[in-house]
């Protein structure tokens, strides 16, 4: 809000909300800008493109995913034998 000085005639800029107040003659304070969104986590974005995908592609990866670790774990079975 512009607010006249009454000793000197010239303008400041009071915020009601917080009670700021500028210089006499400087200009209006920009509003505050909105914080940027928060960029997505990998995971965040794995799961919006897995959303997406078809369900075939879902199957297929999840199916090779599991024989994966399978593989992995017997893998490491065989080696603490």
């Amino acid at each position: 809000m512009a607010v006249r000085d009454r000793a000197t005639g010239g303008l400041y800029w009071w915020n009601k909300r917080n009670g700021q107040v500028t210089a006499v003659g400087d200009p209006k304070p920009l509003s505050p800008a909105l914080p940027a969104p928060a960029s997505p986590t990998p995971w965040q974005q794995h799961q919006h493109h897995a959303a997406q995908a078809p369900l075939g592609t879902l199957v297929k990866h999840n199916l090779a995913m599991g024989l994966g670790v399978g593989a992995a774990f017997a893998l490491i079975a065989a080696l603490f034998r």
